[in-house]
This record gives C-alpha cells, sequence and structure tokens, in this order.
C-alpha cells in the first residue's frame, strides 16, 4: 500500500498555524486584500472625495465674491472692524478671517470703535465682531450707538460664554445680526459668511456655537 506522505506546514507559504491570533490577523489580511482589489470601495470614497472638493470651491468662491464686493463698497478699505478689550482675541480672529481672505481694522473699546465708524461714514464696515463684555461702554450699548449711527451696519455679538435664550434674544432685539462664540473657529466664521451671503436680502438673527 503506498505511503500517503503528509504536506508539510512549508506547502502552506504564508499561511500561519502556530497560534489563533496569527490565523486572525491573516484572513483579516487575505479579506482586505480582496475587497480592495475588487475596488468595490474605491469609487465611493473616490466620489465622496470628489464632492467634498466641489462643495469646498464653491463655498469658497461664494466667501470671495462677497469680500471683492465688500472691498469695492469700502473703496478697498478694510470692510471688517473687530471690537475687543482683549488684544490676543483680536489677533486670533483676524488671522482667521485673513485665511478667508478678508481684512480688518480693530478697537480695543466701544468708544473707539464708534470713533472709527464715523470716521469711515461713506466707505463704511460690512461687518463688526463685537465684544459684549468690555469695561467703559459694554457690548449692548455699544452696539446700540452704532446702530443709531447706521442702521444697515452687520453686528456680530462676540461672547466668551454660551448664552441662554434671553440673552441672544436681547442681541437680536438691538439689532444685531448674530452671535458667535469666543473662541472663534474657522468652520463658525465659514459658516457664518456663507450665511451672509443667503440672507443678503432678508437677514435673520443666527448663532453660531
Amino acid at each position: 500500500m503506498p505511503i500517503i506522505k503528509q504536506p508539510s506546514n512549508d506547502s502552506y507559504s504564508g499561511i500561519p498555524t502556530n497560534n489563533n491570533q496569527s490565523i486572525k490577523k491573516y484572513n483579516l489580511r487575505v479579506n482586505s486584500s480582496n475587497l480592495l482589489s475588487s475596488n468595490r470601495l474605491l469609487p465611493f470614497n473616490v466620489e465622496c472625495e470628489k464632492s467634498y472638493q466641489r462643495k469646498s470651491t464653491t463655498q469658497s468662491n461664494q466667501i470671495i465674491e462677497q469680500t471683492n464686493s465688500w472691498l469695492d463698497q469700502t473703496s478697498k478699505q478694510p470692510p471688517v472692524l473687530i471690537v475687543d478689550d482683549n488684544e490676543f482675541n483680536i489677533i486670533v480672529l483676524q488671522y482667521i478671517l485673513e485665511q478667508l481672505y478678508l481684512t480688518c481694522d480693530s478697537a480695543i473699546s466701544g468708544l473707539v470703535a464708534l470713533k472709527k465708524c464715523k470716521e469711515r461714514a461713506l466707505s463704511q464696515y460690512k461687518l463688526i465682531f463685537l465684544d459684549i463684555e468690555m469695561p467703559e461702554m459694554d457690548g449692548l450699548e455699544t452696539a446700540m450707538k452704532l446702530l443709531q449711527f447706521d442702521s444697515s451696519l452687520m453686528i456680530i455679538a462676540c461672547t466668551g460664554n454660551r448664552q441662554t435664550q434671553e440673552q441672544l434674544e436681547s442681541f437680536k432685539q438691538v439689532g444685531m445680526f448674530g452671535a458667535i462664540e469666543k473662541p472663534v473657529t474657522k468652520a463658525n466664521l465659514k459658516e457664518l459668511l456663507l450665511n451672509i451671503n443667503v440672507q443678503r436680502n432678508e437677514p435673520q438673527f443666527t448663532h453660531y456655537f
């Protein structure tokens, strides 16, 4: 009777047999390799990436278009004013806005902001970021005086804490365009700028937290 030789472990090239953990790892590699080679995942990922890039490009173009329009209306002067008694907050917000193609002026108090707006009466700021908690003249009082001088100003309340519905309502009643929480993020600023473009004719108070 012929002797049937049992295959050695060497004949199972690449297949581990020493323990269950190795076998699981091997099966995972094989399944992953087969899935990738079949291209079952690639079309979905590529299309998602292309869709995201198209959306991002469209949004960037909308912001650039808005910025160029503001620059034309302000005779190429900075269209944004940041009002905050903390210089570090001004620098951080200015840096993020510049990434979104916007140049800025700054004011260290409500009194300085009012003075700057009066000086720019013929080429007025298009957007003002206003800190609510400031000495001498707080954000609400500053906003009221700014809007008395020019009711077309778009003022965004900047707050260090998440505001209650009553506080947000007080910003709205004064005539502010919206509210945003500090530290301000690029994502929130981008959303705000896109909303300004959409709500050009019918502005609605919106908060960004």
